[in-house]
C-alpha cells in the first residue's frame, strides 16, 4: 500500500468543522482501539486489571467490560490501563501487553486504508481521508520513551515502559512483592523455615486494594471473600493474620456493624497464630476496648507504647487507649493521648476513618470537661 493510498494532500472539499469532528472521532477510536489492545492481551495472559481509562478530564460513563470496570472521559488526549500488582515480575508477558497497544493502533490504521481504498473517489473528500488518519496516527506518539501524566497520575509512555521491561529480571520479585513479603514477616519468628506465601497472594494483593478504594458496602463483599479463603485452609500462616488483621483495622475504624460482632474470634485466633506480634496485640488492646473490657485493653496497651512502634500501630493504640481511659473516666489522661496523636501526625496523614473518630472522641472530652468545670490545672495536666 503506498502512501499516496492513505494521505491525499489535496485541497479539502469537506467543511472545516466536518474534518474537525473526522478527525476528534477518529482519534477517539485510535485511543480507544489502543487500550483495548492492552486490555485484552492483559486479559489473555491472565493479568488482573482494576480499570480501564480511555480519555480524560470529566467522567461521561462507566460499563463493565469482561468484569473490567471501564471509564469514558470527555476529552480522547489519553488513557490508561491499571493492572493490579503482581508478586514478581512476568517479563515476556509485560513486554508483549506493552507492545499490544501500538500493534492495536497499526492495525487500525491498515483497516482505515482498506477502508478508502474500497471506496470511491466521489464518496469522501481527501481531506476526511487526512483527517481520519492523522487521528489514528497521534496514538503513536506512545513510541516516544517519555513520562506521562493521567488523570494527575504519573505513568511512562509505552515506548519508556518497554525500555524498563526489557532489563527486568523475569520472575524476580516486584516492589510490591518485597512489601508483601515484610508485611507478613511482621507475623512469624520463623523467616525461612516455612512459606510466607501461598497461590492466593496476588488475590489477597488485589482485595486489599480494591477495598482501598471504594465504599463499605463494595468492602463488606471483599471480606466475605476474604474469608472463603481463610475457610479454604491453603493461606499460610502469616497470610492468615495479614486477612484477620485487615479484617480487624477496618472494624475497629469503621465500626461497622456486620463486622462488630466478630472482632473478638477474630483477634484471639490472630493472637494465637502470632503470639510474638506486636501489632496483633496492639489490635487485641482496640478489640478489648471496644467490646467494654478497659482494664485488660489498658494493661495490654500502656506496654506497646513504652516500645519502638511504627507510627500507624503507635497512633491506633494511642487512640483506643484514649477511649478506654474516657470510658473508665480518666478525662485528663484521654486528652493526654489526644494531644499525643495530634503531635505527631498531620490530619493529612490520617485515614478518614480514623480522623472521624478521633473527632468524635474530642468532642466528648471536650463536652465531659464543661459538664466538670475543669480547672486550669486539670486541662493542662
Amino acid at each position: 500500500m503506498s502512501d499516496e493510498t492513505i494521505i491525499n494532500l489535496a485541497p479539502a472539499s469537506t467543511p472545516f468543522p466536518i474534518l474537525v469532528v473526522a478527525f476528534l472521532v477518529s482519534l477517539w477510536i485510535g485511543v480507544a482501539a489502543h487500550e483495548m489492545g492492552h486490555f485484552l492481551v492483559g486479559k489473555a495472559v491472565r493479568f488482573p486489571t482494576r480499570l480501564v481509562q480511555i480519555g480524560e478530564g470529566k467522567l461521561v460513563c462507566r460499563v463493565s467490560l469482561l468484569g473490567t470496570p471501564v471509564e469514558f472521559r470527555l476529552l480522547p488526549l489519553a488513557g490508561a490501563v491499571r493492572f493490579y500488582p503482581m508478586m514478581r515480575t512476568r517479563k515476556y508477558a509485560q513486554l508483549i501487553v506493552t507492545a499490544a497497544g501500538l500493534l492495536a493502533n497499526f492495525l487500525m490504521i491498515a483497516l482505515l486504508g482498506i477502508w478508502q481504498k474500497s471506496s470511491g473517489p466521489e464518496d469522501l473528500s481527501p481531506g476526511f481521508w487526512t483527517a481520519a488518519f492523522f487521528g489514528q496516527c497521534l496514538p503513536l506518539l506512545n513510541l516516544l520513551p517519555i513520562p506521562m501524566k493521567v488523570q494527575n497520575q504519573q505513568i511512562g509512555s509505552d515506548g519508556l515502559r518497554f525500555i524498563k521491561t526489557i532489563f527486568l529480571k523475569n520472575g524476580a520479585l516486584t516492589e510490591f512483592g518485597k512489601n508483601y513479603l515484610f508485611c507478613l514477616q511482621e507475623y512469624t519468628q520463623d523467616i525461612g523455615k516455612h512459606p510466607l506465601v501461598s497461590d492466593h497472594s496476588s488475590r489477597i494483593m488485589q482485595l486489599r486494594i480494591i477495598a482501598s478504594y471504594h465504599d463499605e458496602t463494595l468492602v463488606i463483599t471483599i471480606v466475605k471473600e476474604m474469608e472463603k479463603l481463610i475457610l479454604t485452609g491453603s493461606l499460610t500462616p502469616p497470610e492468615e493474620c495479614l486477612v484477620l488483621d485487615y479484617f480487624l483495622t477496618f472494624a475497629l475504624l469503621s465500626r461497622n456493624d456486620k463486622m462488630f460482632a466478630q472482632i473478638d474470634g477474630w483477634s484471639q485466633r490472630l493472637i494465637e497464630l502470632a503470639p510474638q506480634s506486636e501489632r496483633a496485640w496492639a489490635t487485641r488492646g482496640g478489640v478489648l476496648t471496644e467490646i467494654g473490657r478497659y482494664e485488660e485493653a489498658k494493661a495490654i496497651m500502656i506496654p506497646l507504647l513504652l516500645k519502638d512502634q511504627d507510627l500507624f500501630n503507635a497512633t491506633v493504640t494511642r487512640f483506643f487507649l484514649g477511649v478506654a481511659e474516657f470510658r473508665l473516666g480518666n478525662v485528663p489522661n484521654a486528652i493526654r493521648c489526644c494531644w499525643e496523636i495530634r503531635t505527631r501526625i498531620t490530619e493529612a496523614q490520617m485515614l478518614p476513618t480514623f480522623r472521624t473518630r478521633l473527632t468524635e472522641l474530642e468532642e466528648k472530652l471536650s463536652t465531659a470537661l464543661s459538664a466538670q468545670q475543669p480547672t486550669p490545672e486539670l486541662v493542662t495536666q
